[in-house]
């Protein structure tokens, strides 16, 4: 990803100016290989305790894709990202008061066929449960058919969320066994969990479905007031002074005997280690490990952010517009929710976009803006185009994921878990549970 984002830098130690010395101690030394959210969390599981760990981030900035620019005095997210206050893996690694997080209300606004229905979470917004029920975004049947859902998950543990039948069986399958009909597929599950999946077909796991859909109603969601990349930044103020090294691109990792490795990094730098975790994007971690397999399949999206004068709602929630031909699978105006990420006096929307294939950056943003202003005509002029990001490599699709061919070299993040900000993280402390059982 782009590089330089002053918001979300950590400033370098200065001991790694004349190369990387290892810290100070008896220790063997643990050296985990980006600093991400999977990465942060390992080293200071690793350092909890007791090891000596390095971290290299190839960037000048922590935290990997959870990141967010300024731009234009506009707080833009790296695409549009949330925290659940439900990850019980946050609390080990984040005070979340500290982000001074901006909660969003449960629910969505929904238009299709040229008109708004709003639903609110019953469990979260008890004073809107008349209003909920009475609502005619969705059949009766689908109200029933979904709170049974709802209750059975929140009964559950989370790890028997992946304990299905069928452990192939898709998100839009299970929604089809369980009686879903396709107004609600249309109207709601399409749009909002096609955003969350970047993947509107719905042919996520039914195991992953099942995870978010438990968390979105038992958890509130939020963003930091000063952008996403508040996230990695408190984690890595949490590492011990000195073991993060940014701007320290890996070349390469050669293993010997299976018992420490060489770490070579540009400038002639190397690091000596006992153990290595990498936690990068997997094109990086197969060339690190000498994997020749193509990449699995993955998935990109674009977010494209807008300005305007005059707010085009005042709800804390997305608006999830219907139709499988539209460019924008659901925006926000995300001010509404974070006012800091906008100067006084003006509104941020951040729209997502799933299907841009073939299409230029100008047209991408000419269309985005157009269905917008189809919604909120009464905003059009007033919308102006702000900035537009694309992420190449957002999310992973099935596949064979890669794996290590030495012993002491280990693997975490989305390469060997789901793609979430949860999941990145329990990856990171599985990782360090790893080492620590090898030493």
């Amino acid at each position: 990803m782009g590089a330089g984002f002053p918001c979300c830098r950590t400033r370098k130690s200065s001991s790694c100016e004349n190369g990387i010395p290892a810290p100070p101690g008896k220790n063997p030394v643990v050296v985990v290989i980006g600093a991400g959210l999977a990465g942060l969390a390992c080293a200071r599981s690793l350092q909890h305790a007791g090891k000596d760990v390095i971290v290299l981030e190839a960037n000048p900035e922590v935290g990997g894709r959870v990141r967010h620019e300024r731009v234009g005095g506009f707080t833009c997210d790296l695409g549009f990202q949330v925290i659940m206050d439900s990850y019980t893996s946050l609390r080990a690694h984040v005070d979340l008061s500290a982000l001074r997080p901006r909660y969003f209300d449960s629910g969505a606004i929904m238009w299709d066929a040229r008109k708004f229905y709003q639903v609110h979470n019953p469990l979260k917004h008890p004073a809107s449960a008349g209003a909920a029920f009475a609502s005619s975004a969705l059949t009766w049947l689908d109200k029933a058919r979904i709170t049974k859902m709802v209750a059975d998950l929140l009964l559950s543990v989370d790890t028997d969320l992946e304990n299905l039948e069928d452990p192939e069986e898709t998100t839009l399958q299970l929604l089809r066994k369980r009686g879903i009909s396709d107004q609600a597929l249309r109207r709601f599950f399409r749009p909002f969990f096609g955003g969350v999946f970047l993947d509107d077909t719905l042919s996520a796991p039914a195991s992953l479905f099942r995870f978010y859909l438990k968390k979105f109603t038992s958890g509130r969601v939020f963003v930091p007031a000063d952008g996403m990349g508040a996230l990695p930044v408190q984690m890595a103020s949490r590492l011990l002074p000195g073991s993060l090294r940014l701007d320290s691109p890996v070349q390469k990792i050669e293993v010997i005997g299976g018992k420490s490795a060489s770490i070579f990094l540009t400038g002639d730098r190397i690091v000596h280690a006992t153990q290595v975790v990498i936690a990068t994007a997997e094109p990086t971690t197969r060339r690190l490990i000498q994997d020749t397999t193509p990449c699995r399949e993955h998935t990109s999206t674009r977010v494209v952010y807008f300005s305007s004068r005059k707010s085009l709602y005042p709800d804390r929630m997305l608006v999830l517009p219907s139709g499988e031909d539209r460019l924008v699978r659901h925006f926000v105006q995300i001010t509404n929710i974070a006012p800091e990420y906008a100067p006084d006096g003006a509104h941020l929307i951040s729209a997502t976009i799933l299907r841009d294939q073939g299409r230029s950056p100008e047209d991408i943003v000419t269309r985005a803006q157009a269905e917008i202003s189809e919604i909120f005509p009464h905003a059009a002029e007033s919308l102006k185009f702000l900035h537009q990001r694309h992420i190449p490599y957002a999310t992973v699709k099935a596949g064979a994921p890669p794996t290590s061919p030495w012993p002491n070299v280990h693997l975490a993040g989305d390469q060997v878990s789901s793609s979430s900000i949860d999941a990145a993280i329990r990856s990171g402390e599985n990782a360090a549970l790893i080492v620590l059982e090898s030493h």
